[in-house]
């Protein structure tokens, strides 16, 4: 077995971001040249975004997650 395959991608593609975030491909792409979509990196014309970078800012966005060990309802107080 390939162990790199286990393992999870630094950077990822707009797809794959969408794919985390459950967004739209193209939303995405406007959020990132927007310069709203943290941790873009960009080589040439290929936009790559940090893994690490993007799970943290979609906890902040989330606000109060619910843990699995007390399903807690998720806090919308404030939001639209």
């Amino acid at each position: 077995m390939n162990e790199t395959a286990l393992v999870a991608p630094i950077l990822y593609t707009i797809p794959e971001a969408a794919a985390t975030l459950r967004l739209d491909v193209s939303y995405c792409y406007k959020l990132a040249q927007a310069g709203t979509l943290p941790g873009v990196v960009r080589f040439g014309r290929a936009v790559r975004i940090h893994r690490e970078t993007l799970e943290q800012w979609a906890r902040q966005q989330a606000g109060n997650v619910p843990t699995e060990a007390t399903n807690e309802p998720i806090s919308m107080q404030g939001r639209r």
